[in-house]
């Protein structure tokens, strides 16, 4: 349990600290080169969940992130011995979670800062990223189990 319970707090620290960067560093609404041409850093302050779906909903989104919180926390617990690659899947999904939990706690919004240069995507941080890796590791894991 204990490289799980690792990656979530040094993913949560990874996360707040690039977030306390940005907003010391790049004023809100400002943008920054960071990959040449194909990302830049854009500082923004997200008061919604992904692509701003319940914007201005912190208190339904803050309710629904500390449940899902609890149930991925037994997922966890109950998969870190049988199932590795499950248990990944949550850890990492737990600290992107937690990361956008602790913004919406304590600021009311999430900050966001990477933004593609080349495609209309959503804005995203850290935490999103964490969120995603672990998504697609329950996918790889869906489709592991379907071949088994």
């Amino acid at each position: 349990m204990t490289i799980y319970l690792l990656i979530i707090g040094l993913g949560i620290i990874l996360d707040q600290l690039f977030k306390w960067w940005v907003v010391s560093n790049i004023p809100l609404g400002s943008e920054q080169d960071f990959l040449g041409s194909f990302m830049s850093l854009l500082h923004i302050n997200n008061y919604g969940a992904a692509w701003g779906i319940f914007h201005g909903r912190q208190t339904l989104l803050t309710l629904v992130t500390f449940f899902a919180l609890i149930l991925l926390g037994v997922f966890l617990y109950s998969h870190y011995k049988s199932n590795r690659l499950e248990a990944y899947a949550y850890s990492f999904i737990i600290t992107g979670a937690l990361g956008n939990f602790i913004d919406r706690v304590r600021q009311g919004y999430v900050t966001d800062m990477f933004h593609f240069k080349w495609i209309d995507f959503p804005i995203f941080n850290i935490a999103d990223i964490f969120i995603t890796v672990g998504v697609l590791l329950l996918i790889l894991q869906l489709f592991n189990k379907k071949s088994n």
